[in-house]
């Protein structure tokens, strides 16, 4: 059994002064993503097919210029949990996320129960902070500026035995496809 899931990966264009020592202290050591399928177990055997439908699908693809612009700039600064900044609305994104989750209908034995509920009730985000309880700053120091200008210019299909920071960041557990 392994898990999966496909997220995108914004290159940060413009961000707040304050972002990357914070992100540096509170981030969890994870590449900031926008995760566009939630994390689902999967028989190793379907490796390959999932593969072949996300080829299939960035094959496809018509993106303007193969770039998604987006603005992320509404902090979400909850009582327990992660920190996030929220995207402003975005249609490419919006429909780029359900045609994935349309394109692997198949596999949707997620990894958490209120994970395909958050797939189905989509929005953009990023995560900046893994636990709002550890967080040290002040946090209008995250309110005074939350404006973010990203790319993105390819996704990310991860595919992992256990969901960890290590797993996360071997190379050779991904599988990336240009826009």
């Amino acid at each position: 059994m392994k898990i999966f899931a496909v997220y995108a990966n914004p290159i940060l264009i413009e961000k707040p002064k304050w972002f990357d020592d914070f992100y540096r202290s509170y981030g969890g050591g994870y590449d900031l993503h926008i995760t566009l399928k939630q994390s689902c177990f999967v028989d190793e055997k379907d490796e390959e097919d999932i593969q072949g439908k996300l080829a299939n699908f960035f094959a496809s693809l018509k993106i303007p210029n193969h770039i998604i612009n987006i603005v992320f700039d509404v902090i979400v600064i909850p009582k327990e949990g992660c920190i996030m900044v929220n995207a402003r609305a975005n249609s490419t994104l919006n429909q780029l996320q359900k045609n994935i989750v349309h394109a692997l209908k198949d596999y949707s034995h997620y990894t958490t129960p209120e994970l395909e509920a958050y797939e189905k009730n989509f929005i953009g985000h990023m995560t900046i902070a893994r636990d709002v309880s550890l967080v040290a700053e002040s946090f209008a120091v995250l309110r005074s500026d939350c404006f973010f200008k990203t790319e993105v210019r390819n996704i990310t299909c991860i595919f992992v035995n256990e969901q960890t920071l290590e797993e996360s960041q071997n190379q050779n557990n991904k599988r990336i496809y240009k826009l």
